[in-house]
């Protein structure tokens, strides 16, 4: 019985929201449309809300460590704002084999509580607008490689469902539910691909992922319903070294790669404001970034001391970061916040 372990636990909490003062319509644009900064004319909304909002949670989790290691779980969220039991089963095995393989899978269900208080506003939103669901699967292996002085390889695929999705129409016109309302779903794919080596004075970490993630509002009239989630890269990765040249001397490089993340494309929506002419239909340039450190340390039995050298951005690249638009003349004007240059740093640090 050593090898089990059972938990129980029950968590509440009770809160006072009170809303109050006039913010930006957080609504006003498309749902999860990532837009160029600028004006798109959307009013600001005055809130007045406040309620008390109990919630109460159970769970029970059992760990087992074996020839094989399992986790099985069950949490019940009951949300008192809008009366909703949520249940959040989870579950995890792993497999340690002789070979230094472990094959590992998890998955479960999880809820995000709708906390917008545009969204929420008795005026504006919907009070009742529900949890949004995720259901998740992680499958993964670990495999130890007779690589230098030790070596790991990881590769995992990870998937996901979303459903409920809070969401509202890109026509301010349209027939629809209550606004917004948990009518949106979604697919996440993915996977990804690490290594790490230590040889000697060397070290190598290097990883690689692909992610495909969609998201579908029905609600949608103009733009359609089908789009690119928008915190999507579709490709990213990284290469870190580390060299210890001397015993007080360590040399590291770190590399990354990410491909740009969606953007709406936008088009003139009067004299001076935005509209959006597209959903997450266009993509920011690739990122790139090469950071070189050169640091020398010290210790002693009361101090561990260092002093380095930064370079950020040795290549110097400027990938676009957060663009920005405006409207001239009947004409769309952009801009953008762009990668920040190459920046020397010098630095001493003292730990004791």
């Amino acid at each position: 019985w050593d090898q089990h372990v059972l938990r129980l636990g029950v968590t509440g909490a009770l809160a006072h929201r009170i809303v109050t003062g006039t913010v930006y319509d957080s609504l006003a644009l498309p749902t999860d449309a990532s837009a160029p900064v600028g004006d798109y004319g959307a009013p600001d909304v005055p809130l007045a809300d406040a309620g008390w909002e109990p919630d109460l949670a159970l769970y029970a989790e059992h760990a087992w460590t074996g020839p094989l290691s399992s986790r099985l779980g069950v949490r019940a969220t009951w949300v008192g704002r809008t009366g909703e039991v949520l249940p959040g089963p989870t579950v995890a095995l792993s497999v340690p084999l002789p070979s230094g393989t472990v094959p590992r899978v998890a998955g479960g269900l999880y809820h995000h509580v709708a906390d917008d208080p545009v969204a929420l506003d008795p005026a504006r939103g919907n009070p009742a607008l529900g949890a949004e669901r995720a259901w998740q699967l992680v499958v993964g292996v670990d495999q130890a490689l007779p690589l230098g002085d030790a070596a790991l390889l990881t590769v995992e695929g990870h998937a996901a469902k979303l459903e409920d999705l809070a969401v509202t129409s890109d026509t301010a016109g349209a027939v629809r539910a209550p606004t917004p309302s948990n009518d949106g779903y979604g697919d996440v794919l993915g996977a990804d691909v690490r290594l790490a080596l230590r040889a000697g004075r060397f070290e190598v970490n290097t990883n690689a992922s692909l992610v495909r993630a969609t998201r579908t509002n029905p609600l949608n009239v103009r733009l359609g319903d089908d789009y690119a989630a928008p915190f999507e890269r579709a490709v990213s990765g990284g290469l870190s070294l580390a060299w210890q040249v001397a015993p007080r001397w360590r040399l590291t490089g770190r590399y990354e790669l990410r491909t740009g993340r969606p953007v709406s494309s936008v088009e003139p929506g009067g004299a001076e404001v935005l509209a959006l002419a597209g959903l997450n239909d266009a993509r920011l340039g690739t990122h790139q970034q090469l950071d070189v450190r050169l640091e020398w340390r010290r210790a002693t039995p009361r101090l561990h001391y260092s002093a380095y050298v930064d370079v950020l951005n040795v290549l110097n690249s400027r990938a676009e970061l957060v663009p920005s638009a405006a409207v001239a003349e009947g004409v769309v004007v952009r801009s953008a916040v762009s990668q920040l240059p190459v920046r020397p740093f010098l630095g001493v640090r003292v730990d004791f």
